[in-house]
């Protein structure tokens, strides 16, 4: 007899098939799992656990009405429904994103590293990716590289994260405002990923509001603690979400998982807001303790919900993610990436929480 995975593999594409298959490692027990970038506080379990009590049983057992769905969560997004496509999470709307422009134009600008969904995805329909790198020496994307970028390449795709998903830092409005520009200039579609917006502090979203060549890329997951719920969404002109819905990923989103958020942002905001507001005292609390350690660390400066700090040499990192997981705390190291190798990434918390981590950081020794 013919073994079925040998003969069945005349129609499977090389190039997938040597893809790493994606997934997440095992969770930690009895340790801070700061690696993750899920949002934690004390509050929050609660809070959900009471919300779950509430759930309609509707929600589970009849089929949603997705266009009542999108109208509704249009006001949490601050958008109108013509502008606003769900998705069953923020990497789904990626891979949507990838399929519905990126394959046309064949090439992606992309900030190199970033969050890795992207060039996995463009690997996956065989997609040239355009790398735009950080400054020689320096831990920061320059919006004028980016810029030089679009002026030499046809008509494509331009991917950036902001806040960035490694680093935290943003660019800026005026950078943002000048990429928007030469982004309409030549033909190019924004792609603003803006997954951790809702950690900056304020309002800045301004700047980018009515360019029709801006796609904005958001999630429920970090800003409201439904990671597990997985819900994203991506805010547009009509005629990008009306083409962006014939992909019928919003079929993918349950019915109780838009009630979650809906609730949660109507019912329980002040909550939902103190709670974003001490994980903002969090990150800057501990920016402010690795600062004063005196041990060379640098804490890059950050909108997201976590905190990235320079350790100063790859050796050092790596030997200072070890000592935080034998005291309890578990980090997000950048080994993998030329130039980030001396980063560490935290998760940011509650002040009540990091004392564990400040206290571990303080025992560290490079030399040892």
């Amino acid at each position: 007899m013919t073994d079925f995975a040998t003969s069945a593999q005349w129609y499977f594409d090389p190039r997938v098939s040597s893809l790493a298959a994606p997934g997440r490692r095992p969770r930690p027990r009895g340790v801070l799992d700061l690696s993750r970038n899920e949002l934690i506080h004390p509050a929050l379990d609660p809070l959900i656990a009471t919300l779950l009590k509430e759930v309609p049983s509707t929600a589970v057992t009849k089929y949603p009405i997705y266009s009542e769905l999108i109208t509704e969560l249009a006001d949490v997004a601050d958008c109108s429904p013509e502008e606003l496509e769900i998705f069953p999470g923020s990497d789904d709307a990626i891979g949507v994103i990838i399929d519905a422009f990126a394959v046309q134009s064949g090439s992606l600008i992309l900030q190199d590293p970033t969050y890795p969904a992207y060039r996995y995805h463009a690997q996956l329909r065989g997609i040239d990716v355009l790398p735009w790198l950080p400054r020689p020496g320096e831990l920061s994307f320059a919006a004028v590289d980016a810029v030089r970028a679009m002026e030499r390449t046809p008509s494509t795709v331009l991917v950036v994260t902001d806040p960035h998903g490694m680093l935290g830092r943003s660019l800026g409005d005026e950078a943002m405002m000048a990429l928007a520009a030469v982004a309409d200039l030549h033909g190019h579609l924004l792609v603003l990923d803006q997954c951790y917006q809702a950690f900056r502090g304020e309002d800045r979203l301004q700047p980018v509001r009515g360019w029709d060549n801006i796609v904005r890329i958001g999630s429920f997951s970090q800003s409201a603690g439904l990671a597990g719920m997985r819900l994203g969404y991506v805010i547009g002109a009509p005629s990008k979400i009306d083409y962006l819905r014939r992909w019928r990923r919003a079929a993918a989103v349950s019915g109780a998982t838009a009630w979650m958020a809906l609730k949660l942002h109507r019912n329980r905001k002040k909550e939902l807001d103190a709670i974003r507001e001490d994980i903002i005292d969090g990150r800057e609390w501990l920016a402010g303790q690795v600062a004063g350690l005196e041990k060379g660390f640098s804490p890059l400066a950050s909108d997201a919900n976590f905190l990235t700090v320079d350790v100063g040499e790859p050796d050092d990192a790596r030997r200072l993610k070890d000592h935080l997981a034998r005291n309890g705390v578990m980090v997000r190291s950048h080994e993998d990436h030329t130039g980030f190798a001396s980063l560490l990434q935290f998760t940011a918390a509650p002040v009540s929480l990091l004392h564990q981590v400040v206290a571990a950081l303080t025992t560290f020794d490079a030399a040892q």
